[in-house]
């Protein structure tokens, strides 16, 4: 065992019992960030193809007009 797992198993022993279990949370959303194996190229594409179907025009605003109807609103 390496030094630097050693040093982390010393820590995890002084912890108590009743904070373990946020430590576990804590451990496990690492583990999440770094362990990406179920993510595949062809989910990845999948997803991506879901969320640009989803992507819609956006009518043309005129600013000026609509701060000028805000403000005329506003101050009614």
């Amino acid at each position: 065992m390496s030094t630097l797992r050693q040093d982390a198993v010393n820590l995890i022993n002084k912890i108590p019992e009743k904070k373990l279990f946020y430590l576990i949370q804590i451990i496990k959303g690492i583990d999440g960030l770094f362990n990406n194996d179920e993510l595949d190229s062809e989910g990845i594409e999948k997803s991506f193809a879901y969320i640009e179907s989803m992507r819609r025009e956006m009518p043309e605003i005129n600013y000026d007009k609509e701060l000028e109807d805000y403000r005329e609103n506003r101050y009614l």
